[in-house]
């Protein structure tokens, strides 16, 4: 049987631009020589993931399935080249279904990566792991439901007779349907403690709920696969360009945060380039120069007029009333601040025995430096 050429090259399109934007993520990570974290671990493996998508999706659309109408299965010679095709075309849509749950699920845990690495507090670090036990849950539930809708499971790729309606795979729809939405879902709510956690200002906190409201794409998306899915059963190129193109708009999702922080801060390395050091600074030290103070734990934080110090205050109460202010300094080894986030979340010292004496990440540092 002729192959849907149209519709074969539509997905290969849009899964080889899936693949360039996790390549993309990665060579950002190794040009920037940023350590690896969770979520680009996860890229890696999506890669692979849609390594095998690649590898079945033309068998499927090239030699067809026994997803086929009435007419056409009785028109269908027992035995002839066509069956055998279509029971290997229905061998590697076995496959393919499985690999299309697997992309959903490792983006949305290159998400839930995300936030972990900006989540620090302990409440809000046991919501996030009971919403990790929810994702793989999520995950094995439609995997099972795929693999043992058809029983006996030689009937996933019977021709001739007739194997049922086992084969159109409706039960498998709803089903990664409702969880993919739900889970969206639940991603989405899990923004609010990120919030309410870290001290941004109220655009850059706009800025970061556009960023992740735009998963609510990813639901549109889906509902539109299901219902086009339900109204062409039959049509198996329809069903894999729909799901194709979801699995795009997850991936894009996923990888946007990463992908948006290594733009920015490229642009601000180019910049700071730009820049000529100060004298201070070419000498291993901090500039000896006055900014803006900051605020870190009820710290007030400053340059010292000393090169290479901070110097920091915080007022005390005493029970009986009395309020002291308390100074410090302390020496810092260099001065460079590096974003690690740059969209305006956290930074990272590098290098230094910074404020209390430790390297920081995280929020508390944000509070500090953004």
């Amino acid at each position: 049987m002729a192959p849907n050429t149209p519709s074969l090259v539509v997905i290969l399109s849009m899964s080889a631009a899936s693949v360039v934007v996790l390549i993309l993520r990665l060579a950002s990570r190794r040009l920037q020589r940023s350590k690896m974290d969770i979520g680009d671990w996860l890229a890696v493996l999506d890669i692979l993931v849609w390594g095998c998508f690649l590898g079945v999706v033309p068998g499927v659309l090239i030699w067809g399935t026994n997803n086929l109408t009435a007419e056409v299965r009785e028109a269908l010679v027992p035995g002839s080249e066509e069956v055998a095709n279509r029971e290997m075309g229905s061998k590697f849509l076995l496959v393919h279904r499985v690999m299309y749950i697997s992309v959903l699920w490792v983006a949305k845990g290159i998400v839930w990566s995300f936030y972990h690495d900006l989540i620090t507090r302990a409440y809000n670090r046991v919501v996030l792991m009971w919403c990790y036990g929810v994702l793989l849950l999520t995950y094995i539930i439609p995997v099972v439901v795929t693999l043992t809708e058809c029983k006996p499971f030689e009937l996933y790729w019977t021709v001739t007779p007739n194997p049922g309606s086992c084969v159109r795979g409706l039960t498998q729809l709803w089903t990664v349907g409702t969880l993919n939405i739900g889970t969206d879902i639940l991603l989405m709510g899990l923004l609010v403690p990120v919030l309410h956690q870290v001290q941004l200002p109220w655009y850059k906190k706009a800025g970061l709920c556009f960023l992740f409201c735009i998963g609510t794409f990813l639901i549109v998306v889906t509902a539109v696969r299901i219902t086009m899915t339900v109204s062409q059963s039959h049509s198996q190129a329809v069903r894999t360009l729909w799901g194709t193109a979801e699995m795009l708009a997850a991936t894009c999702v996923a990888n946007a945060p990463a992908l948006y922080a290594s733009a920015r801060k490229c642009v601000c390395s180019s910049r700071a380039k730009r820049q000529p050091p100060p004298a201070d600074v070419e000498r291993g030290g901090l500039p000896a120069i006055s900014r803006p103070s900051r605020t870190w734990n009820g710290w007030s934080m400053a340059w010292s007029s000393k090169p290479s110090t901070w110097r920091e205050s915080k007022a005390l109460t005493w029970v009986t009333g009395t309020t002291i202010t308390v100074e410090r300094e302390v020496t810092v080894s260099r001065a460079m601040v590096e974003p690690v986030l740059d969209t305006g979340i956290h930074a990272k010292w590098i290098g230094t025995n910074g404020p209390g004496g430790e390297t920081r990440t995280g929020a508390e540092v944000g509070a500090v430096m953004v």
